[in-house]
């Protein structure tokens, strides 16, 4: 009779055997997902790293494998991959390819807008991003097309706080402004101040970048042709493609430009300006009133008499220091320093405005009062007023550049002056130090000087005339190639004169006797007059 085998008889290298196999079965499972989840996870970490370094060359490798692993494992329009086609978009902007970065942050959009609603807010930062790299590469149209865009999402996504549109408000306005479209520009900043006045709960800083804003528009409407903008190599007038009827109706109705323009400016200013020196006051009371509470010294005899804490004691009023020294002598208060750092900024940015506008009796007592105001301030965060600053100038329209088949790589020329500013802010007595490649700039750069405005150097806090003041204006140009070789050509002539004609020269000493001191005849150079 056969006998039976018992499953406990079964030998112990076939366990062994059998259990490796299941083991590995599990692992070659795990494995894929455990990479599609951790792995990913870790690189873009490393390829967030790599681009914070300033080394996104190396980050796009590892974003690249990123990609293809999660599009093996979730499909090409999975969410997962919204985050690491931004990260690969910023990495390809900040090498400078921005055409392709373009196109990552595309699909990055694309993809947000499939897989959660066409409207959603979490596309808008890449939004953003595309429309820098679309300003570097110099579509204007399409930058100020994706900024609109931005901030039509970010409306629709505010929900139930309204006060969180001021952001998007302030960049479009701003962007507006770069391109020379100040009414557009102005409409939104006067947006942002009606959402404001609608909250009266509110801190009332926040209106201040809206006002300065808002005469900023003036400004730049008043001097159109002027150099009085942070990025002032656009010169474009991108029409908004949001409700212009409107804007362009409420400003046909305010036409009177001059005599306005400098009222509404400075009624903006100076609303800003008591916005900021309310805060300073409410502030400066409370540190007076701390500085007022001076403990009393606990001497060496005393300190074994009581262990307890010392009281107050009212200091004379009298005996009350000086601003400037009491707060150097006590702990530094970072709001209150903040508090009179933003009122000097207020009255400084009155006190151009009305110095632009010639009003330079004004615009004095005003830089004296932000002098004031900077005595309680530390050093460190103290501004410099011993030199003029430029604040208004024409600008200056470059030469045409030669057809591309005649032109050569980009170069930067310049054109270095000398000139005295007086107190008002005006040039006088401009010249030339020197310049490069030639001279064809100089009167162009000259003409805008003259009509300039620039903040006087302050000594104590009054405007006082400064001489000699070095200015350079460095502009960008193509040279030609034509040009080029002749200028080269014509160099090579004027040296074989040159040299020819050093050698048929006799010798002056063929024309003196050995007592004539030869230095007579020696040659001057030629001074110009």
């Amino acid at each position: 009779m056969k006998q039976m085998i018992s499953p406990n008889l079964v030998s112990q290298p076939y366990v062994v055997m059998i259990s490796f196999g299941l083991i590995c079965a599990v692992a070659s499972t795990l494995i894929p997902v455990a990479h599609a989840q951790a792995g990913p996870t870790s690189l873009m970490q490393a390829a967030t790293e790599s681009i914070n370094r300033g080394e996104a060359a190396e980050a796009i490798p590892q974003l690249d494998d990123v990609l293809q692993s999660l599009t093996d494992q979730f499909g090409s329009d999975s969410e997962e991959l919204i985050e690491p086609l931004a990260l690969r978009g910023k990495a390809l902007a900040s090498l400078g390819d921005h055409q392709s970065a373009i196109m990552a942050f595309d699909e990055a959009i694309h993809i947000a807008r499939v897989q959660r609603g066409l409207f959603t807010g979490s596309q808008i930062e890449n939004v953003y991003e595309q429309a820098k790299s679309y300003r570097a590469i110099g579509n204007y149209g399409k930058w100020i097309d994706r900024e609109e865009y931005a901030f039509e999402m970010a409306e629709r996504n505010k929900g139930e706080d309204p006060l969180s549109i001021l952001s998007p408000l302030a960049r479009l306005a701003e962007n507006y402004e770069i391109v020379g479209n100040h009414l557009a520009a102005r409409e939104m900043y006067g947006r942002g101040l009606r959402e404001l006045a609608n909250n009266v709960d509110v801190d009332e800083e926040l209106a201040v970048p809206f006002l300065f804003g808002l005469a900023k528009t003036y400004l730049n409407e008043h001097f159109p042709a002027s150099k009085n903008r942070t990025d002032a190599r656009l010169d474009l007038a991108v029409v908004p493609t949001r409700s212009t009827a409107d804007i362009y109706r409420q400003y046909e109705m305010n036409t009177a430009t001059t005599n306005r323009n400098f009222v509404i400016g400075k009624k903006a200013l100076e609303q800003a300006l008591s916005i900021r020196q309310k805060k300073f006051d409410v502030l400066e009371s409370l540190n007076a009133k701390n500085a007022a509470l001076e403990p009393l010294p606990l001497h060496s005899d005393d300190e074994l008499e009581s262990e307890s804490s010392v009281g107050p004691k009212l200091v004379d009023k009298t005996a009350r220091v000086a601003p400037s020294e009491k707060f150097e002598d006590q702990k530094r208060d970072p709001e209150f320093d903040l508090a009179a750092q933003n009122l000097r900024e207020a009255i400084v940015q009155l006190a151009d405005w009305l110095l632009i506008f010639e009003k330079s009796q004004s615009a004095a007592k005003l830089y004296m009062r932000a002098h004031e105001v900077q005595q309680v301030l530390p050093e460190s965060r103290s501004s410099s007023t011993n030199e003029p600053v430029l604040l208004l100038s024409p600008k200056i329209i470059p030469a045409k550049a030669p057809s591309e088949e005649d032109r050569l790589p980009q170069e930067v020329g310049f054109v270095k002056l000398s000139f005295d500013i007086r107190s008002n802010g005006r040039v006088r007595k401009i010249k030339t130090v020197s310049t490069s490649p030639g001279s064809n700039m100089v009167f162009k750069v000259r003409k805008s000087i003259l009509s300039a405005v620039f903040r006087p150097a302050l000594m104590d806090g009054a405007p006082v005339a400064f001489e000699n003041f070095e200015y350079l204006y460095q502009y960008p140009f193509f040279p030609s190639r034509s040009n080029r070789e002749k200028d080269e050509s014509q160099n090579i002539e004027d040296k074989n004169v040159d040299e020819d004609g050093a050698a048929s020269l006799p010798e002056a000493s063929a024309f003196v006797s050995d007592s004539t001191d030869s230095q007579l005849f020696q040659r001057q150079p030629w001074t110009a007059s």
